[in-house]
């Protein structure tokens, strides 16, 4: 149970709605201290929104996009209300094709080391991989469903960021 649990708690690292608000904050925080901030600062934090917004922006849209046209049942079996037995209290009722969260968990992650790319910046990839083997634990995802959402990310991320270079905005 506690296992699973801290599962759970890692799973919503990959929240899209959590990601959501997360980004509207992030913009309203930098809206306010960008004055505050060291130029060097203020430019990655600049960086990572104008590529986070659109990446998460298309990301979640052909995440949900696949999820209505590829019927693909979930491994699992969600719980109805009031039954414990025979079920996964962690299951959605929505289809499984791609991870969500993982797709999530990775746009966000992939768009902040893309905003300051050094080396030692790829540690931040530990909290997405955690997220895409925690679908797996909870028993919601298969091995394809993670596969795909981490790609779906990763290359609409690459691509925002290269759009952006290439019209000179970061």
């Amino acid at each position: 149970m506690v296992y699973e649990q801290i599962w759970y708690a890692i799973t919503l690292l990959g929240s899209p709605r959590g990601w959501i608000a997360g980004a509207a904050v992030l913009l309203i925080i930098y809206l306010i201290i960008k004055g505050e901030l060291r130029p060097s600062h203020k430019q990655a934090f600049r960086r990572f929104l104008l590529i986070l917004i659109p990446t998460l922006t298309v990301t979640l849209a052909l995440t949900q996009g696949l999820k209505i046209t590829v019927p693909a049942e979930r491994v699992c079996i969600p719980c109805l209300e009031g039954q414990t037995q025979g079920c996964n209290p962690y299951c959605l009722e929505d289809n499984s094709f791609p991870s969500g969260h993982t797709a999530t968990a990775f746009a966000v992650f992939t768009s902040l080391f893309l905003a300051n790319p050094k080396r030692k910046h790829a540690l931040v990839f530990i909290i997405p991989l955690l997220v895409a083997l925690s679908r797996l634990a909870l028993g919601v995802h298969t091995l394809t469903d993670v596969f795909i959402g981490v790609v779906l990310a990763v290359f609409i991320s690459l691509g925002v960021a290269k759009a952006l270079q290439n019209k000179k905005l970061i």
